[in-house]
């Protein structure tokens, strides 16, 4: 009796215990379960949610989406379940909007232009080729400067519309990869608030990349990576930030760089050395702090006496942009790099 006693007290217990901890999960406080389902892909939040009757429309709160084509096995599955989830998405404020398509086209178009709209503040796009998106820098055109343009039909010669610029005082970071931007995306003024720039493997259409306060006005990091302009020779990157702080460079020689940015603190540069290097020019880091510098140097052995007279004066004027920086690192085999070109 007292073991069977002893038993039923122990099997009541541990009810309690379960339907406690049951309780605790089932009444958790709206905010805090929208914002444990915003670390999740955006597949498994919604799959998340049916697992309670008060849960199952907790996905449609949450403020950030997470797509991810690997969590996929079929393209045209991933396609329909992003488009479902914009469309039966509650009309609500988005903070963080983060989209992986891979190799396939996907719809970025659609994710940006809905995540423009409800107010993101992160947006995040990414792609493992850029060839399926030609015109992905029409999504920013409505951002950009007021301008003349011509419409379509047979009298598009002589009839012009006013195209009015939107505003997007919200988004603060964005980041893209592997995408084909054209010139409209340099001139977009429609981001006053963007504090961090990210471009990985975008390809531009245009003959010179400029970024500057007039159309940045609060950029203070920028990272641009493997990235390409329409023509290689004779073109120019030109970086005007009044208040960046951060600046990354990686993969882009062959370009005349002209930077100016007085309030720069961290600059970072990983570039396979070559020997279209134009160098660097205009340089203003009188606040730098940190610089951090790696040459790779499997071309640097077949300089000629030409090649190394250009490459001495990359690194002359490379050098000079970091003269005033606290700290120094030199990585791999930069040093090397220097030595060949003496």
């Amino acid at each position: 009796m007292n073991n069977d006693g002893e038993l039923v007290k122990a099997g009541k217990r541990h009810r309690e215990t379960t339907t406690t901890t049951a309780d605790r999960l089932t009444h958790l406080p709206e905010p805090v379960l929208y914002h444990i389902l915003s670390f999740l892909d955006t597949k498994w939040a919604v799959q998340t949610s049916v697992l309670s009757r008060d849960w199952n429309r907790a996905w449609k709160h949450v403020p950030v989406l997470n797509f991810d084509k690997t969590s996929f096995r079929l393209a045209a599955k991933f396609d329909n379940f992003v488009s479902k989830v914009l469309s039966l998405r509650y009309d609500l404020k988005l903070r963080k909007v983060d989209y992986s398509s891979g190799d396939v086209k996907g719809n970025a178009l659609q994710v940006a232009g809905y995540a423009l709209s409800h107010n993101v503040e992160e947006l995040a796009l990414h792609k493992s080729r850029y060839k399926a998106y030609r015109d992905f820098g029409s999504i920013f055109s409505d951002y950009c400067e007021d301008d003349w343009s011509t419409t379509d039909g047979p009298y598009r010669n002589f009839i012009v519309e006013e195209k009015k610029k939107k505003t997007n005082d919200h988004l603060k970071t964005l980041h893209l990869s592997c995408f084909k931007l054209d010139r409209e995306f340099a001139a977009c003024s429609g981001f006053p608030m963007l504090t961090t720039l990210s471009l990985r493997h975008c390809r531009f259409d245009s003959r010179d990349l400029v970024i500057s306060d007039g159309n940045f006005p609060c950029l203070r990091n920028l990272h641009i990576n493997f990235c390409a302009l329409k023509l290689v020779d004779g073109h120019r990157i030109t970086i005007h930030g009044p208040r960046l702080r951060s600046l990354e460079l990686k993969g882009m020689s062959g370009y005349e760089i002209e930077m100016n940015a007085p309030q720069l603190k961290v600059f970072k540069l990983c570039d396979q050395f070559v020997t279209a290097g134009k160098g660097f020019s205009n340089l203003a880091f009188p606040a730098l702090d940190c610089a951090d510098v790696e040459l790779k140097a499997s071309d640097a052995k077949r300089l000629n006496e030409m090649d190394k007279t250009m490459a001495g004066h990359y690194l002359s004027s490379l050098f000079w942009c970091v003269r005033s920086a606290k700290n120094m690192t030199l990585r791999g085999s930069t040093v090397g790099v220097c030595a060949w070109t003496l």
